[in-house]
């Protein structure tokens, strides 16, 4: 039973770190093909810094996020852990995933508030000679986030359930309580 969230998440967690590489990639691409331009012909391509700020590095900074979690990368403050015991330290990381949660889907809720909105309005930021679409891209952070904070709850679901048959094996003498 287990074993299917976790591929799955893998498997989306691939994905996205895909996704963002490729966004680098294009980036990069991008930026050296605009300093090109200009050095040879005198001239920039039209939007480079629109596409790069509003599509490129919101994908490279926004989806990531479930390898982050995933991976145990987030920034953690670990000054007293050592001195609780391993029933308060599950605890205290129960809390913190819950905690991440739901700020995770606190701000999935506002930006996808904010995305339907800018979508209905089909917004747009002016170029030298055209328009640039961005509405897409206000999809990104809500996908992005949504995506983490429902991790961070199957992982503080996965301690609880994890806890409950560890301690009722070790009630029963069938696990040792250390593990």
């Amino acid at each position: 039973m287990r074993a299917f969230p976790e591929r799955f998440f893998a498997v989306l967690d691939n994905l996205l770190v895909a996704v963002a590489c490729a966004f680098m990639v294009l980036m990069t691409v991008h930026v050296v093909a605009d300093i090109g331009s200009r050095l040879v012909f005198r001239q920039s391509l039209e939007a480079t810094t629109e596409v790069v700020s509003y599509y490129y590095m919101v994908g490279i900074a926004f989806l990531p996020l479930l390898h982050l979690r995933r991976s145990r990368s987030m920034i953690q403050v670990e000054l007293f852990s050592a001195l609780f015991s391993a029933r308060v330290s599950r605890v205290l990381d129960v809390s913190s995933d819950l905690l991440l949660a739901a700020w995770f889907l606190l701000c999935t809720w506002y930006t996808a508030k904010l995305a339907v909105h800018k979508t209905g309005l089909g917004e747009f930021v002016d170029t030298t000679v055209d328009i640039l679409r961005i509405w897409p891209t206000r999809w990104i952070l809500p996908a992005a986030m949504g995506i983490a904070g429902t991790y961070c709850l199957l992982v503080a679901w996965r301690r609880c359930a994890t806890n409950a048959v560890e301690e009722e094996a070790a009630s029963e003498g069938g696990l040792d309580a250390a593990a």
